[in-house]
């Protein structure tokens, strides 16, 4: 089992009308003293284990996966496994209440669907927030996950657009990982490689390696042409390719030219 792990926000106001307050993950379920009751709202994922969400007299099933929001002023319960563990983000705000309304969360309605797309995002950011950015990183993990409610089908699953969105956006900002690839992200997400590598080719008309392979040679052309000061191996190394001798193969099928030329070509 691992640490819990709790980060605060500063009290400065994000001007979003809405208002981080800490992002935690809980490891250790039965030390707490319940019920909870809290002032503010705080949104949930299961990480681990199964159990029950209590609240206002009913009892509802969660397990890794399930989502759960707790309302300001409610008290509840939850019990389960011994290796129950979840991860919350608790927040506050003038617009709080508008915006999970806007993104189709229900009053009276406390757990939702699948979200197991999403554990190792959230995980991923508590444990690489700092001071600076602390904020930033835990209102967009927010709005990431309520901008899936609406699509959220009850506990059957996520819809498979719902997931693609995600991992396309995932890709997109980790291209330049050099682990990154369908087997790295299938275990990210928590789906096969099959499953994964199918849904995103209906979705996006590409392959998932070619869209990866797209992303690292823009890159690595838009460094050459502002004048990088680094060799081929260094350049193919910050677009996520481990194999210099690979970049160059694929970097001339994509653009007609070998990486040197191509940098003696943009040479400032």
């Amino acid at each position: 089992m691992s640490a819990s792990i709790c980060r605060f926000m500063s009290s400065k106001d994000s001007g979003l009308g809405i208002k981080a307050v800490n992002f935690v993950l809980e490891t250790e379920l039965k030390k707490l003293k319940q019920p909870f009751f809290r002032p503010i709202y705080a949104m949930h994922i299961v990480t681990r284990g199964s159990g029950f969400f209590k609240c206002e007299g009913e009892c509802t099933e969660i397990k890794k996966g399930s989502l759960f929001i707790a309302f300001p002023g409610k008290f509840f319960e939850l019990c389960g496994s011994d290796d129950l563990e979840y991860v919350y983000i608790s927040f506050t705000g003038d617009s709080a209440e508008a915006i999970l309304t806007q993104s189709g969360v229900e009053k009276g309605k406390y757990v939702y669907g699948d979200f197991g797309h999403l554990i190792n995002i959230w995980l991923e950011s508590l444990r690489r927030m700092e001071a600076h950015n602390a904020e930033t990183v835990t209102l967009g993990v927010l709005f990431q996950t309520l901008s899936y409610i609406r699509t959220s089908d009850g506990g059957e699953g996520t819809k498979p657009e719902s997931v693609v969105d995600s991992i396309v956006e995932y890709v997109n900002c980790h291209y330049d990982n050099a682990d990154l690839c369908l087997r790295y992200v299938a275990g990210i997400f928590n789906y096969t490689g099959k499953y994964i590598s199918d849904i995103f080719k209906k979705r996006t008309g590409t392959g998932f390696c070619e869209y990866v392979n797209n992303l690292r040679i823009k890159k690595a052309a838009s460094l050459m042409e502002d004048g990088a000061r680094a060799d081929v191996s260094g350049i193919s190394a910050q677009c996520g390719f481990s194999d210099p001798l690979y970049f160059s193969k694929v970097f001339k099928t994509k653009t007609g030219m070998s990486p040197t030329e191509y940098m003696k070509r943009n040479k400032k």
